[in-house]
């Protein structure tokens, strides 16, 4: 709803009006534009209506600055050009917010860096608006029309979120209208990652919730196909790696989806947790029953007459470790939020760079022992 549609703008009437006076400058504005003013009214007589109109409105605001936005969002809806009357006059932040949301509603938003813009001169005003100044602000109001005050904080909290997420609407309509699903993915990572817009906060919620609408199938279907594939490939007796790059893959496709939704608490943290750890344990899967493979490595040993071959023959688990490491190195960055996995990441890390130091202490026993001239077979 828009400041014009206001039932306060309708009515030409201002939030301290009495009960007199409504009927009175409903009676006038029906005169005047022929309108049916009769549902504006009422809303302003019952106290349960009452309050969405009040918070919708310009609270605190003088009649003159009232006035001054009326004329400009009249003028803004006609697609015309207009000075913006001076914002501060209107006290407070809630009225401010209300007064400029014609500005955001033709914001142009055909890029991302307009969009990432838009999110920061919203959440940057919506940031200060607060409960208790919003309280006060239509309370003073309401004693001057002699209407019956709002009891305490709680009492409004709720209603006022509701209305500053309605605010903004041009976020979600913004998400909605880039073309690729890349492009959306990075535009929201780079309003949650700049640090100047509320990642708890209304603005950052309404985008998140614009993106999860065009990802949500996607990302569920990608979800289903890897709990099915991460479910056998961890119970399997007998794995090959390209087994698990290919379960990699699928999650790589469902991290780059999902990946701006992640840095906040919700459903896609949550399903990171189990994906992540599932391939963690496909990983280690393939690794059990990797077993070692036969290597060979050549020792030249010099002697009197020129050099010996030595070839020492062993067993090694380097191929394996180094697969496993090659997919956990991406699952460092790929989920980055979830902390135990990261741990277990850092645990199996140690084991198998331990793994690997044993096994080359191993062989350089081995070259120590050519070198020596008795050419130990290991």
């Amino acid at each position: 709803m828009t400041l014009l549609d206001n039932a306060f703008a309708q009515l030409g009437a201002m939030p301290g009006d009495n009960r007199r006076a409504l009927n009175e400058k409903a009676d006038e504005a029906a005169m005047l534009s022929g309108a049916d003013t009769e549902g504006a009214l009422n809303q302003l007589m019952q106290m349960n209506r009452r309050i969405s109109a009040e918070l919708a409105w310009l609270p605190g605001a003088t009649a003159e600055a009232a006035d001054a936005f009326l004329a400009y969002a009249r003028t803004v809806s006609q697609g015309e050009a207009a000075p913006i009357p001076p914002v501060l006059e209107l006290g407070t932040a809630l009225a401010q917010a209300n007064a400029l949301a014609p500005l955001f509603e033709i914001w142009p938003t055909d890029s991302p860096e307009l969009i990432i813009g838009l999110c920061r001169a919203l959440d940057g005003i919506i940031g200060q608006i607060t409960t208790n100044d919003t309280l006060q602000a239509i309370n003073e109001d309401r004693t001057k029309g002699g209407w019956e005050p709002i009891s305490d904080e709680f009492s409004l909290a709720g209603l006022l979120n509701d209305h500053l997420r309605e605010l903004c609407v041009p976020v979600r309509r913004s998400v909605e209208k880039i073309l690729s699903d890349a492009a959306a993915s990075d535009t929201l990572q780079k309003i949650l990652e700049s640090g100047e817009v509320d990642s708890q906060g209304v603005v950052a919620e309404a985008a998140c919730d614009a993106y999860r609408m065009r990802v949500h199938e996607k990302a569920e279907k990608l979800k289903a196909e890897i709990d099915a594939a991460t479910k056998e490939l961890q119970e399997a007796t007998s794995l090959r790696f390209w087994s698990v790059e290919d379960l990699q893959e699928k999650v790589k496709r469902w991290c780059s989806l999902t990946a701006p939704l992640r840095q906040i608490p919700g459903a896609e943290r949550n399903d990171a947790k189990g994906i992540g750890n599932g391939l963690m344990n496909v990983a280690v899967n393939y690794f059990n029953h990797a077993g070692t493979v036969e290597k060979k490595k050549n020792v030249y040993v010099p002697i009197p007459n020129g050099m010996r071959t030595v070839t020492i023959t062993y067993k090694s688990q380097t191929d394996a470790i180094g697969n496993v490491r090659k997919v956990t190195e991406w699952m460092k960055q790929a989920f980055h939020e979830q902390l135990e996995l990261q741990n277990r990441i850092k645990e199996s890390d140690a084991t198998l760079k331990n793994m690997q130091t044993n096994e080359e202490l191993m062989l350089s026993r081995a070259e120590a022992d050519a070198y020596a001239g008795r050419g130990i077979r290991r």
